[in-house]
């Protein structure tokens, strides 16, 4: 190992306990005997966070990131300081519990993952979601324990505490020990079933808001979208010209022919009770969007 590899591995090993930032190797790197310019340590520095990356956090402005994407490489030249990244190793944790991360996340895999590779996907999965997914609290679309796991990712501060601390709590398991064995069955049944319950949410509310359509304007009964947007069209058209105002822009929206799927249509509608996108929505957008389309029902 060269002595620039030695470097910058004792000092990954003195992360294990706290995250630090490579800038503390700056004095050292650009003195005797190394004597690198310090225009090119942040490159020296990305090198290094590759090599270790499936072992090593990353931290901006001490918030964890799953992954080093082209605009932290940006900032990071510009300001290293506001990056921290801290070892990860798999000794002494608790590897029952790894395992059933390992089963759930990665089915076939016949080797555990390591702890980043574990959080990395659930981070991910997190940040992907619609704003509304995020936070809504609505008890017809999540479940409490849903809810939970949801809180515990968007909360949690360090990998390691995510995946040994924060979700097993979220998910109604007090405390793991190296002793103790989880059934990874169970858990990863609970966990996989929360996920998909969190990736549904936005299609479920779609499929909520149609409904509410056919309660207030037509029978009250379940219709697929392309159903009710043809209903609602002929309907529309009858009344369209003897209404005014707000409810003139709610019918305009609902006879509208030019979304190009049934799905903006629905969302179309929803955004001119509401001025605002429903996957950008709060529980209380969708109390008023409710209240607003009650107002609307006697223009029909």
């Amino acid at each position: 190992m060269s002595m620039y590899g030695l470097k910058f591995q004792n000092f990954l090993e003195s992360t294990e306990e706290k995250a630090r930032s490579f800038s503390e190797l700056d004095e050292a790197l650009t003195s005797a005997p190394f004597g690198v310019k310090k225009g090119l340590l942040p490159i020296f520095y990305l090198h290094a966070y590759l090599v270790y990356q499936d072992d090593v956090a990353l931290f901006e402005d001490g918030k964890y990131q799953p992954a080093m994407t082209e605009e932290h490489v940006e900032r990071f030249i510009k300001k290293p300081d506001s990056f921290k990244f801290q070892l990860y190793k798999l000794e002494g944790l608790n590897g029952s519990l790894l395992t059933a991360y390992s089963k759930a996340l990665y089915k076939g895999s016949k080797q555990d993952k390591k702890v980043l590779q574990i959080a990395q996907p659930l981070v991910k999965f997190f940040t992907e979601l619609p704003d509304f997914t995020q936070s809504t609290r609505e008890a017809s679309l999540l479940s409490g324990q849903s809810i939970a796991i949801r809180e515990a990712i968007k909360m949690s501060k360090s990998p390691e505490k995510l995946i040994f601390v924060d979700l097993p709590k979220a998910m109604g398991v007090d405390e793991y020990t190296e002793r103790e064995t989880v059934n990874s069955e169970i858990f990863g049944e609970a966990l996989v079933g929360a996920l998909r319950e969190l990736k549904d949410v936005y299609t479920n509310l779609l499929t909520h808001l149609a409904r509410m359509l056919s309660e207030q304007l037509i029978d009250g009964r379940s219709h697929k979208t392309d159903e009710l947007r043809k209903v609602l069209l002929g309907q529309g058209l009858t009344v369209h010209k003897l209404a005014a105002g707000p409810a003139r822009t709610f019918i305009n929206s609902l006879i509208d022919e030019k979304s190009e799927s049934d799905e903006l249509w629905l969302e179309n509608v929803f955004v001119s009770l509401s001025r605002k996108h429903p996957s950008k929505w709060k529980d209380q957008d969708l109390a008023k969007a409710e209240a607003t389309l009650a107002d609307f029902k006697s223009s029909f």
